[in-house]
């Protein structure tokens, strides 16, 4: 991959499905490791498909015609960011991020595995507080509770 790639963000289309289910599964199988997170690309593909309304909108980031992130907002709520691991630390989940801030500049509130540690950190760059925590009862494992607000 380039040291500067042109980093396009739109709108997620129906035709990203397959690419944006990929990366949801690489991403995952790194973040998620500690609780042996094995969800397949068919089964993301038909989680995303049996309810594409879920969300009020979703995005994309895209470089050399590649989908190398996603986000799914609903409303201000922060439901799913995701960048593939290649592509993480290169600035598009900021990218990402400072979107919802724009489409939702009163705050924005989000969920992360109190486990993935890499990911707090990026909200809390991103200027998040921890406000809670609570237990995820399917997969049995902690989640803390994070807030944005341009206050």
């Amino acid at each position: 991959m380039p040291e500067n790639p042109l980093v396009l963000v739109r709108p997620n289309l129906p035709r990203d499905a397959t690419a944006v289910a990929e990366l949801i599964v690489a991403a995952c199988q790194q973040a998620y490791a500690f609780f042996a997170w094995n969800e397949t690309v068919v089964s993301i593909g038909e989680w995303l498909a049996e309810d594409p309304l879920r969300w009020s909108e979703t995005w994309v980031a895209e470089a050399n015609g590649s989908v190398v992130a996603f986000m799914a907002l609903e409303n201000n709520f922060i439901d799913q960011l995701f960048v593939a691991p290649p592509w993480q630390g290169k600035a598009i989940g900021a990218r990402l991020m400072a979107l919802a801030k724009l489409r939702y500049p009163h705050g924005l509130t989000l969920h992360c595995a109190q486990q993935n540690w890499p990911a707090i950190a990026f909200y809390r760059r991103q200027g998040f507080i921890v406000v809670g925590y609570h237990r995820n009862h399917e997969h049995g494992i902690g989640i803390t509770d994070l807030r944005w607000s341009n206050r």
